[in-house]
């Protein structure tokens, strides 16, 4: 599930960056888990300024989880058209709004208007003072258009390309559930192609700002997304992971009723390290049924896909004795107390066949390398970097075994001493020539020689 929803918040706040020229609203709370992409978004109000803080909530578990958020708009202020010393803001707390004061840095804030008696500094509670900003030309169309789509395929969602001036159109959905494939503009229409990422039941919401008019049309498209094969979920009940994997288990039984759980593989919906099994969303159940193998995967939160059945039968785990006590919750901060309290890649339960493995264990793949396993019984804390009921690593590349090869022997030296030449090679021994006989000295040259005449 993820539908967009306003959200709580425990402090509210909005600062000006005159040099930038930014509003810079923030917020933080708690929020349930499985909430995501928690933002503000500015509503039209005329002579003021409105924001809205809004989430994509998914399944609720009960269980809540830290959160902050900054964002920035580019507004110029002060200026005439608009109060520039406070904003409302309208969150789960405050559906009608309540006024947050602005502070500017690096200049002195504006006078206060005739509204100033309403503002407050806001650290907020849910019995902070509000004051009513709804808006009359705001209009909600809600639930006019279901959307049924099969998992995988694309479908479009169209609106009428003609924007009033200054105005826009913008669609919002869960990225976690949904992903744009493509917009164009057809004839006289937008239409954006989208599919889906998991099964279940989410939003498509198109917003029309009139710009100059001053008018909100807000379109909500609700799409349930399935495979062939699946049921839609029954009820609301919070599905915890113990609770999942006995709606796997029963499916199963409906086909083979002598089935017993042997293990169940858990991965994050995107890659990357979680710190809580409520981040577990892919789930595979593993039952050794008529000496073989039965499978079941989930296709979403609570959506599965059909059962698998091979003849192999399973090798590496024991069963488990289902159900078991301890939830992977408690797993998780039994997990944490021990000192790993870094994200893990995977969560799976299983009882590997070995002899220093006396009962099942959840086994979490840690993101800095170790596999650490926690007891469901003992609740004992093992680190284990060989895991045998792991499928085996596969083999490195070949390395030829011993040392690289070196010739015996010393290296090759011709016999003998290096070639000399026969002889001497020194000038011969005795004085250096001298011509034969006396020698007479050197005439002197004639008179005048050498004069200009």
């Amino acid at each position: 599930m993820g539908f967009l929803q306003l959200i709580p918040a425990d402090t509210l706040s909005a600062l000006y960056d005159t040099r930038e020229q930014v509003l810079i609203l923030g917020a933080n709370g708690n929020l349930q888990d499985f909430t995501s992409e928690p933002s503000f978004k500015r509503l039209p109000l005329p002579g003021g300024l409105k924001f809205e803080l809004e989430g994509w909530v998914g399944p609720l578990t009960g269980k809540t989880s830290p959160y902050t958020v900054s964002q920035k708009f580019r507004i110029p202020l002060p200026n005439r058209a608009t109060p520039s010393d406070f904003v409302i803001i309208v969150d789960q707390n405050h559906p009608k709004g309540i006024p947050v004061k602005i502070l500017f840095t690096g200049l002195s804030e504006p006078s206060p208007g005739p509204e100033a008696s309403q503002v407050t500094a806001v650290e907020t509670t849910p019995a902070s003072a509000e004051v009513d900003t709804s808006d009359s030309n705001q209009i909600l169309i809600s639930g006019e258009v279901n959307i049924n789509v099969l998992y995988k395929e694309s479908f479009q969602i169209k609106e009428a390309a003609s924007v009033p001036s200054q105005g826009r159109v913008l669609i919002k959905f869960d990225p976690s559930f949904i992903e744009l494939q493509d917009a164009s503009i057809q004839d006289k229409d937008i239409v954006w192609t989208l599919n889906s990422l998991q099964t279940g039941r989410t939003q498509v919401i198109v917003t029309i700002e009139g710009g100059i008019a001053q008018f909100h049309i807000t379109k909500i498209y609700d799409v349930f997304v399935f495979i062939p094969f699946t049921r839609p979920p029954l009820d609301d009940e919070i599905q915890t992971f113990t609770s999942r994997v006995n709606v796997a288990i029963n499916r199963i039984k409906e086909q083979y009723p002598d089935a017993q759980l042997n293990s169940v593989e858990g991965t994050p919906a995107s890659p990357g390290g979680v710190t809580s099994p409520n981040e577990i969303t892919n789930l595979l159940v593993i039952c050794q049924a008529d000496n073989g193998t039965a499978t079941i995967e989930s296709t979403g939160w609570d959506e599965w896909g059909p059962v698998q059945y091979d003849a192999q039968p399973l090798l590496g785990n024991n069963n488990i004795p289902w159900p078991i006590e301890m939830d992977a919750i408690r797993a998780d901060q039994i997990l944490k107390e021990g000192g790993f309290k870094g994200p893990y890649l995977s969560m799976s339960l299983r009882w590997p066949l070995s002899p220093d493995k006396e009962e099942p264990y959840y086994i979490f793949t840690m993101v800095d390398g170790p596999v650490v396993f926690v007891g469901v019984n003992s609740g004992k804390v093992i680190v284990d970097e060989s895991d045998p009921g792991k499928p085996p690593v596969p083999p490195t590349p070949y390395q030829p075994e011993g040392t690289p090869y070196q010739p015996k022997g010393t290296p090759y030296q011709p016999k003998g001493t290096p070639y000399q030449p026969k002889g001497p090679l020194n000038p011969p021994e005795g004085p250096s020539y001298q011509p034969k006989g006396p020698q007479d000295p050197p005439k002197e040259p004639p008179a005048g020689y050498g004069k200009y005449k």
